[in-house]
């Protein structure tokens, strides 16, 4: 860059007239003024006005898991959807269909998803539907900003969120512990209606235990908690196994529910 030092003398023309006499007196000239110009140097450009952001209609692949013309009957699908169904990015959730292009007017909607690619969607469906028959997915139009930017696998509604959990309930000593029977059943009960499988442990039972998953059988070693007299060991695929000693119904569930990522408190009966 080069820099050039220009000297300018301005002088005012202006005469100044005296009355009568018609003398024309010229002013003082004025001072010099020193101006630096950069030579080979543009200005700097202006930084480009951001984008307006996408708020129209946009093409996105609805995942929907049932519906009902009745609200309260939606309402009651959405309430008993099964614990194993994550709770995600403020789904599942109530739509109207009158409010959704590409949709049969006239029914309230449970919605698992709106994804934005057609594969995403279908393999959320494939997942969910494991739990909610007859999950499928719709092609709609709706505002931008209701698409997710949810992808596979990483999303849980994918199926990674899907992996097998189990509770063995053990007792090492041939002493029956205050309460131990109703609590325990109380606690089996509703880890069945979350569709936990329990498995129960005697005395003289091997450490590994084998606990039916459906069609398949897993193994949870309780050799870690064999000095526990009696008590509950939570499991699932991929997390190191815990013991919860024997205590009340409410607590028992309380810890299950933080490891088990599912509030099973509020399963109703």
């Amino acid at each position: 860059m080069t820099r050039i030092l220009i000297v300018a003398v301005v002088f005012v023309s202006s005469l100044a007239c005296t009355g009568l006499e018609g003398i024309m007196t010229p002013l003082s000239p004025a001072p010099e003024v020193e101006v630096e110009v950069e030579v080979g140097t543009a200005p700097p450009p202006h930084d480009p006005a951001p984008a307006p952001r996408e708020t129209g209609p946009a093409t996105a692949h609805m995942v929907i898991l049932g519906g009902a013309p009745d609200r309260d009957a939606a309402q009651r699908i959405l309430d008993g959807l099964s614990p194993d169904v994550p709770r995600t990015g403020g789904y599942p959730t109530l739509e109207h269909s009158d409010e959704i292009e590409g949709l049969n007017p006239g029914f309230w909607i449970v919605v698992g998803a709106v994804a934005r690619d057609e594969a995403t969607a279908k393999a959320m469906a494939e997942a969910l539907g494991e739990h909610v028959p007859g999950t499928y997915v719709r092609q709609v139009e709706v505002p931008a900003s209701k698409i997710e930017g949810a992808s596979c696998p990483s999303d849980p509604r994918c199926g990674g969120g899907f992996g097998w959990r189990a509770v063995v309930i053990f007792k090492r000593i041939s002493i029956e512990p205050d309460g131990w029977d109703s609590t325990s059943a109380e606690v089996t009960a509703v880890l069945g209606r979350a569709r936990i499988p329990t498995e129960r442990v005697n005395p003289n039972d091997p450490l590994q235990v084998k606990v039916p998953l459906g069609g398949d059988v897993v193994e949870i070693d309780i050799a870690p908690f064999q000095g526990e007299l009696y008590g509950y060991v939570f499991a699932a695929e991929g997390r190191k196994p815990r013991y919860q000693q024997a205590s009340s119904a409410v607590q028992v569930l309380s810890v299950a529910s933080a490891y088990f990522g599912v509030d099973l408190l509020a399963i109703d009966e």
